[in-house]
């Protein structure tokens, strides 16, 4: 309706108010479904509405972060140990089996020795590149421009859905549990 009013005293951008719209639409439903993830986590609706308001100002303020993370070689190769040690820990406490975190382990670590040795430069600026990935709003750039990119729709759409897909996971371990 307010681009129909705006029409009548002046020329708008159509495409431009389309693609807003449905960036709008799609950043929406990526931010709910982060909310319903978070939501399943928790008895209480305050930690629930706490929850989801610090995980979506960290996603809000993703790009801003990039700019003050540290880019050297060695910054990067710490996070990508840390990134090794977080999945090796989420896999122990999934499957309770010792081995399988070890050796999840193991392989991360000769991973990043294999990739220290043959490329090194893709640990120069890893950290603030791996956090790129989860931008949304670099995402709905494009939409606010009047392009429909497809990379970004998929990408929207992909990202809402694993996140319903963790919420019904959730639900349904604390159903059978």
């Amino acid at each position: 309706l307010y681009p129909l009013i705006l029409s009548m005293f002046g020329s708008i951008q159509g495409w431009e108010i389309v693609g807003n719209y449905v960036g709008f639409a799609l950043m929406g439903s990526a931010f709910i479904a982060v909310g319903l993830f978070i939501s399943s986590l928790t008895e209480s609706q305050v930690a629930s509405a706490v929850g989801t308001f610090g995980a979506l100002l960290f996603i809000w303020l993703i790009d801003w972060l990039q700019q003050g993370l540290p880019t050297s070689l060695t910054a990067g190769i710490v996070f990508a140990a840390i990134i090794v040690a977080a999945i090796s820990l989420i896999i122990y406490y999934t499957t309770r089996n010792v081995y399988a975190g070890i050796i999840t382990a193991l392989a991360g670590a000769i991973a990043i020795i294999i990739v220290y040795f043959s490329k090194k430069t893709l640990f120069e600026g890893f950290t603030a590149r791996f956090l790129g990935w989860f931008s949304l709003l670099k995402r709905f750039d494009t939409f606010s421009m009047g392009i429909l990119d497809v990379s970004s729709i998929v990408y929207f759409i992909t990202f809402s859905a694993a996140f319903v897909f963790l919420t019904i996971r959730v639900i349904d371990k604390r159903r059978w549990s």
